[in-house]
């Protein structure tokens, strides 16, 4: 398999953000499109109090279904040249409110491609938006509709999601980042 889904790791200890606060239509996050025109500059994601205990940051992050990266990663994605993605900054702010890091960025891929075997993943659609993949018994990629360009994307019908190169997800590893978990594709039946 040429891609993963690049998802985020629950472990204990480290904490779970909440989505950001005042993101006017913030599900634009989850779809691909650009925010980088008039992002805040005092975008915040706070530890979730769900959660107490749990107060480490870590390289890789989940507020509210959004993917939330370190400089660090971002760095790497950047020295990597990885092209067509934001990298919108938000503030982390721990159980109390108080600052805990301002280094992290929330990592939105702008590439959707048309790479989902339809028939081979046995898809539900969503009944409300009908354009939207709500299941499926499997993800079946179509390597071959993948640009060679696209390393970091989201596949058309699916854009909650995001695809990355196994090469790229192998070098991250090998860089040691934390809170990173990639998932194979065939293992995913849906949200």
């Amino acid at each position: 398999m040429s891609f993963v889904i690049w998802d985020r790791v629950s472990e204990e200890g480290i904490c779970a953000l909440t989505a950001p606060a005042d993101v006017e239509k913030s599900y634009q996050l989850k779809r691909g499109i650009s925010r980088a025109e008039g992002w805040p500059a005092d975008v915040i994601c706070q530890m979730d109090d769900d959660f107490p205990d749990d107060i480490k940051l870590a390289d890789n992050m989940n507020a509210g279904g959004i993917g939330v990266i370190s400089q660090n990663i971002k760095d790497f994605l950047v020295n990597e040249k990885v092209n067509d993605v934001e990298f919108l900054p938000v503030t982390i702010l721990n159980h109390k409110g108080r600052i805990a890091s301002k280094d992290y960025y929330i990592l939105n891929p702008l590439v959707v491609c048309d790479c989902i075997d339809i028939d081979g993943s046995y898809v539900d659609w969503n009944a409300i938006k009908k354009d939207m993949i709500d299941s499926c018994e499997q993800l079946v990629l179509k390597e071959d509709a993948v640009s060679i360009e696209y390393k970091v994307f989201r596949p058309k019908f699916l854009p909650i999601i995001i695809l990355v190169r196994t090469e790229i997800a192998k070098r991250l590893r090998e860089a040691g980042f934390t809170g990173l978990y990639f998932k194979d594709p065939l293992e995913y039946t849906g949200i």
